[in-house]
Formats: structure tokens, sequence, C-alpha cells
């Protein structure tokens, strides 16, 4: 599949298994988002930034 397009085509034809789509879309998701979480593992400013932010309480 070469594009968004062709992939709602053939997802809505049922040539594609929504499991298999699911897990497609995660694993790529993952893919993306590695350099983001290295960058927070490996910078120690992110770091802390990172925490700090984990440390905050929710209010409504």
């Amino acid at each position: 599949l070469k594009s968004f397009s062709e992939l709602e085509k053939a997802f809505a034809k049922k040539e594609i298994h929504p499991q298999d789509l699911k897990k497609t879309v995660a694993k790529l998701i993952n893919e993306l988002i590695e350099p983001v979480r290295q960058h927070f593992i490996k910078d120690n400013k992110a770091k802390k930034l990172l925490e700090e932010v984990k440390s905050f309480e929710i209010t409504r």
C-alpha cells in the first residue's frame, strides 16, 4: 500500500483484518516515538523535566 487512501479502501473491502491493522499501527507509532523516548532517557535536562511533569497532580 502506498497511500492512506489505498489502506482505507483495502480495509473497507475487508482485505486487511482489523487486528493486523491495529498491530501494524501500534508498531509504527512505537518506531516513530522511539527517538523521543531516547531523548528523555539520555538528555539529563529532558529527564528532569519529565520527572517534574510526572510529579504534577491532576485536579479537576
